[in-house]
């Protein structure tokens, strides 16, 4: 449920094995009134959906709320797994994360993934994406390690002002040092040898940073790390690789939308009658202008011509609300806010 006058999921992904395919369109709902559901139906066919919509902006909660389908199948259909990860599971509040871990099977347990992980084989993410960073060690020797260390130097397309420690599996210290070396010392870590206790054996890391401002589209963020345990010489990970999408993904279809005409209200603020402009070549004399609130009740409808002498919305409590612009559909062109005043 979102808080405004309709609910679009601006993005359907169907994952197939080889790629990722966009939806033609949009599933459009009209207009949602507070507690409606919106119900989506989709093939159960194996393949695995995200579904992203976009919150009412300044909503104390998720911007662009997620729900992830896989592995949902009818009859003897094969599935897809693994996709879940490829694009942002939540950009939420500072408030709350997302973890979602692939099960894995015969892996290099020393490894570092960043997530989303992007889509396609260029691992392509939208301009602004956080990459939140898992490295994962583990001592396959033949005895107790008393110290594991972790170097991962930062790349100059990460911007290390924005990093985030998220935490690690055991008690660390952590430093960086001029040259952009992030280092995580796990002493007296006493992790025993796979072969003696699999659980235990492991241990992992988490930190979250923002790309450099500067990155253009094709421009790629390279990351590995080398992990020590004890005196012996480090385990390189894999190599860590996301490319700034040069088409981007539109994750907001309805904010387009709501977006295209250029409206005014005055006076702004009102103390109960408002006049709203938009250019004539733009609008049609049946067009509707709908207030709402923040909440995405509707309080008042009227048309554009109804409006052409002004507007009396007198019954309204003091406080902020919008003016949606609706065509002959229903469909939202344009919005802009307004206050009246005590």
């Amino acid at each position: 449920n979102v808080g405004d006058d309709q609910m679009t999921i601006p993005l359907s992904y169907v994952i197939v094995e080889d790629g990722i395919m966009l939806r033609e369109d949009p599933f459009t709902n009209g207009q949602l009134v507070p507690d409606e559901i919106m119900e989506i139906h989709l093939p159960a066919n194996g393949s695995t959906y995200h579904l992203i919509t976009n919150q009412e902006p300044n909503a104390p909660a998720d911007p662009e709320p997620t729900a992830v389908l896989e592995g949902c199948v009818s009859g003897g259909e094969p599935a897809s797994f693994g996709f879940a990860n490829i694009l942002n599971l939540a950009n939420g509040p500072l408030s709350s994360t997302t973890v979602c871990l692939e099960n894995v099977g015969s892996y290099d347990p020393n490894d570092k993934r960043g997530y989303p992980l992007g889509h396609g084989e260029a691992h392509n993410i939208p301009e602004g994406t956080r990459l939140d960073y898992t490295i994962r060690f583990q001592n396959t020797g033949t005895d107790t390690a008393f110290t594991v260390v972790v170097r991962d130097t930062m790349p100059e397309s990460l911007d290390l002002a924005t990093l985030e420690i998220s935490g690690a599996s055991h008690p660390f210290r952590v430093s960086l040092d001029t040259h952009r070396v992030l280092t995580f010392i796990f002493e007296n870590i006493l992790l025993p040898d796979s072969s003696v206790n699999l659980a235990a054996s492991q241990g992992a890391i988490q930190f979250s940073i923002n790309h450099d401002k500067e990155l253009n589209p094709g421009d790629q963020i390279l990351n590995k790390a080398a992990i020590y345990f004890d005196f012996n010489d480090p385990i390189i990970t894999n190599l860590s690789r996301h490319t700034i999408d040069k088409e981007g993904l539109p994750t907001s279809t309805r904010a387009f939308l709501a977006r295209q005409l250029a409206v005014a209200v005055y006076p702004n603020p009102s103390r109960g009658s408002i006049n709203v402009r938009i250019p004539a070549q733009d609008i049609a004399p049946q067009d509707a202008l709908v207030v709402m609130d923040i909440y995405g009740r509707q309080l008042a409808r009227t048309t554009y011509a109804g409006a052409a002498n002004g507007w009396d919305v007198s019954h309204l409590a003091p406080g902020y609300y919008l003016v949606v612009v609706e065509d002959a559909h229903g469909k939202p062109r344009g919005r802009a806010g307004f206050v009246i005043a005590p």
